[in-house]
């Protein structure tokens, strides 16, 4: 079997693009708070030493609602709700990372985070069903 037709590369692929939305949507979401020549050093290094932590609860929490185990040609709305309260899991998870190890982020980091992450989720997981249907 050709490995990038497998489901295997697909998961990885998957996996991959997700910590790509959660890297942007936590560098976005501070860039629209503040100016990207103007954020905070101790808010951007906050967000950048918490990746490798949110690449963790990312891929656990999608693993958990079975987002990487789906065939996603036929997407429906059942996938768009399992991603909505993944994303808010994850959005709670990081909110009691950054809580829990007194990382100070401004308030309005963690509902642009969450509505980042989301939309990137959902353009990820239905992108082939909108280039199949073109």
């Amino acid at each position: 079997m050709n490995f990038i037709n497998s489901k295997n590369f697909r998961i990885f692929l998957l996996g991959i693009l997700d910590m790509c939305c959660v890297t942007f949507g936590a560098l976005c979401a501070l860039v629209l708070r503040f100016d990207i020549a103007s954020i905070p050093s101790e808010f951007l290094n906050g967000a950048v030493e918490s990746l490798p932590v949110y690449f963790i609860i990312t891929i656990a929490v999608l693993a958990t609602f079975k987002l990487y185990n789906r065939v996603w040609t036929y997407a429906s709305l059942k996938e768009l709700f399992d991603i909505l309260k993944a994303s808010i899991i994850i959005e709670v998870a990081f909110v009691c990372y950054h809580v829990f190890f007194q990382i100070n982020m401004p308030r309005s980091y963690y509902p642009l985070t969450f509505v980042i992450i989301t939309i990137l989720f959902i353009c990820v997981r239905f992108a082939r069903v909108a280039i199949k249907s073109m």
